[in-house]
């Protein structure tokens, strides 16, 4: 409030100055001088409007995601700072799925087949077959679906041990798999009796 009336009184000084200079001089540059005058005191209102008001039109600008202009469309910066980080978060993802899939790969390698590990293999192959099936979305759009975290997910597809049922469950809905076969798979898997 202060600095408006502080920059009230300037302007109001400076008119003051330029029409007693103007009545100083000769009419001719007298009139130059009023005539510059009315062409710059538009700029010049609206120049001192904006420092006057300049916190109301930050808030307000703030608020303004894009702006339709004569050359096209304007978008903002926390617009594209909400995209970068969706590309990010993307990024990250795909990074988890192919790590994933390398300890799967790592975690066979060393596997011999007809092992009391092969049901466990053929299970968590089954789950990155059902995801594969389902578009292969990452991890972290099926934790979004499953309730689970993506890395307990990416877990549950690594074969190195058998996941909870809730887990394979939300995984398989996840996916739109049938939820009632792959339970009785994981009791088959478990060796317990599915009733």
């Amino acid at each position: 409030m202060r600095s408006r009336l502080v920059f009230g009184a300037a302007l109001g000084l400076f008119a003051t100055a330029v029409v007693v200079v103007a009545l100083c001089l000769p009419v001719d540059k007298s009139r130059l001088l009023l005539d510059y005058v009315r062409v710059l005191v538009w700029p010049g209102v609206v120049v001192g409007l904006a420092v006057l008001f300049r916190s109301s039109i930050a808030r307000l600008a703030d608020r303004v995601r894009s702006a339709e202009v004569p050359g096209g469309k304007l978008e903002f910066f926390e617009q594209r700072l909400t995209e970068a980080v969706k590309a990010v978060e993307e990024a990250a993802s795909e990074v988890q799925d192919t790590a994933a899939d390398a300890r799967y790969a790592v975690s066979t390698r060393d596997h011999e087949p007809g092992s009391r590990d092969d049901g466990l293999e053929a299970f968590a192959a089954g789950l990155r077959d059902l995801r594969r099936a389902a578009g292969n979305p990452s991890y972290r759009e099926l934790a979004r679906q499953a309730h689970y975290s993506a890395s307990v997910l990416a877990s549950a597809a690594s074969g190195r041990s058998l996941p909870t049922l809730d887990v394979t469950r939300a995984y398989v809905a996840a996916c739109g798999g049938d939820v009632d076969a792959w339970t009785r798979r994981w009791y088959r898997l478990h060796g317990e009796p599915h009733s």
